[in-house]
């Protein structure tokens, strides 16, 4: 699951409503609708907000993608050197 996913799936296993969660955050309730639809990101100063029975999920799901986006990088670099 990317981090937008796991943030959904946490939160509702943790029985915490929308609107809950986003008066915690700080955001609107439609803003964090659109982050959980995918239609816009989580904001890293989000992160540390998030409730203790969601962070640690997102925060993984959030790290995952990193690592993912930083092997792409790594690949597109090295075929760009070979071609050099």
């Amino acid at each position: 699951m990317n981090p937008t996913e796991t943030l959904r799936h946490e939160r509702r296993l943790a029985g915490i409503t929308q609107a809950a969660m986003a008066a915690q955050l700080g955001m609107s309730a439609s803003f964090l609708c659109q982050i959980e639809r995918g239609n816009a990101q989580l904001p890293e100063a989000f992160l540390p907000r998030l409730p203790d029975a969601v962070r640690p999920a997102v925060v993984r799901a959030v790290l995952r993608e990193l690592e993912d986006r930083t092997v792409k990088l790594r690949q597109l670099l090295y075929v760009e050197v070979a071609l050099q």
